[in-house]
């Protein structure tokens, strides 16, 4: 009885294997799509996190520079 557990185990993981590649195969640019929106989206954070600090470093520089 296990070996027909397995093997029907089996053939539903294979199916599913199958839809999800003919899945992918079929949805590829929309992927591609949103995967270059969320790269833009990743870059714009960066970009802006990046300005923060270097604004950040500069008032830094310049207190130390007004101490002295």
């Amino acid at each position: 009885m296990e070996t027909v557990k397995n093997f029907f185990v089996g053939i539903v993981v294979a199916l599913v294997a199958c839809l999800i590649l003919a899945a992918s195969f079929l949805l590829w640019p929309i992927l591609v799509g949103i995967g270059s929106i969320l790269f833009f989206v990743v870059a714009v954070f960066l970009a802006l996190v990046a300005g923060f600090y270097i604004v950040v470093l500069i008032g830094y520089v310049v207190r130390k520079g007004l101490k002295k």
